[in-house]
């Protein structure tokens, strides 16, 4: 729980703040965070967008490895959300 709240800033943290520091309340600091950010649509539709958006690599090696990493960042996170990497329109 200490860990949680060290990581939340702004809204995030004031939507659990008063919440005692114990095993039994981090469960619902988790349920609570769900509730208001858990938008899996939104950010699904985010993942996406951004891969449609790269921006065009150079030949040099520095570009490609940069739009590289941050192609497999949202292929992962896509993964990590339950969708299929595999399709036909994620390999195309």
């Amino acid at each position: 729980m200490n860990y949680l709240r060290a990581q939340l800033e702004d809204d995030a943290a004031d939507a659990i703040s008063g919440l005692p520091l114990t095993n039994a309340t981090y469960e619902q600091s988790i349920k609570l965070l769900k509730e208001r950010y858990g938008q899996n649509e939104v950010i699904i539709n985010a993942h996406y967008t951004s891969l449609m958006d790269l921006p065009v690599s150079s030949s040099q090696t520095a570009s490609l490895r940069k739009n590289y990493d941050l192609i497999e960042k949202h292929l992962r996170s896509l993964e990590a959300l339950g969708e299929n990497i595999e399709s036909k329109i994620i390999v195309s």
